[in-house]
């Protein structure tokens, strides 16, 4: 699965990924220029179907760079990457999930 979350360069999110209630995935995203490449688990060598996939935050978002340490080319900070207050939010952008 290729997932692009915001402020990827700067945050770093601690993640569960389901299906049907099963884990697919747990682990810390790394930082990125984009999308994240992440391998889900699965029981079997064979495909798995499922109906609910749920991707969800298993802790806080770790801010792993200052925001204004990484200014945009235009000089100004990603307003994505700044932490307004303690409660993290994940913000997906995209998600691509492949066989």
């Amino acid at each position: 699965m290729d997932i692009k979350l915001t402020a990827f360069r700067t945050r770093r999110y601690p993640l569960r990924i389901t299906l049907d209630g099963a884990t697919l995935y747990e682990g810390t995203t790394p930082n990125s220029f984009g999308y994240v490449t992440i391998p889900l688990q699965q029981a079997s060598a064979h495909a798995i179907a499922g109906s609910h996939l749920r991707i969800a935050l298993s802790a806080p978002a770790v801010d792993s760079t200052p925001a204004a340490a990484t200014a945009e080319i235009t000089g100004q900070i990603d307003p994505t990457a700044v932490t307004r207050n303690s409660r993290t939010v994940l913000n997906i952008v995209e998600t691509d999930i492949y066989k």
